[in-house]
């Protein structure tokens, strides 16, 4: 089965939790969504949902940015994390955690009489 959203929808990155990476020297991850419209990301246009600098903390957050979804039907969505260069990021047999909020978006009206 799957979701189909009606009206208009835009998707934003809560949180994430991410385990410490092996090479742990990443200058910034960049977060893809399957579900997200394209902006441009180093030079290519990407569904890019959130870049992460490598000073993220934990306790400090991340101020989240709703963005366009690109189709309001879905049976999953997919995440993907790359580094610099387009770079694939394995955090290998760790789990990471993050939140998705989804929120319609309602478009006030104005009649001029």
């Amino acid at each position: 089965s799957y979701l189909n959203l009606t009206g208009q929808w835009k998707i934003g990155l809560i949180d994430i939790n991410l385990p410490p990476h092996p090479d742990g020297n990443l200058d910034y991850l960049n977060v893809y969504c399957d579900i997200v419209g394209e902006s441009l990301c180093d030079g290519n246009m990407m569904p890019i949902l959130k870049r992460i600098p490598e000073s993220f903390n934990y306790t400090s957050g991340l101020p989240t940015l709703y963005l366009e979804m690109s189709t309001l039907k879905f049976d999953r969505i997919r995440i993907f994390i790359k580094g610099r260069g387009g770079k694939n990021v394995s955090f290998e047999d760790k789990t990471l955690h993050c939140t998705l909020h989804l929120k319609k978006v309602n478009h006030a009206t104005c009649e001029l009489h």
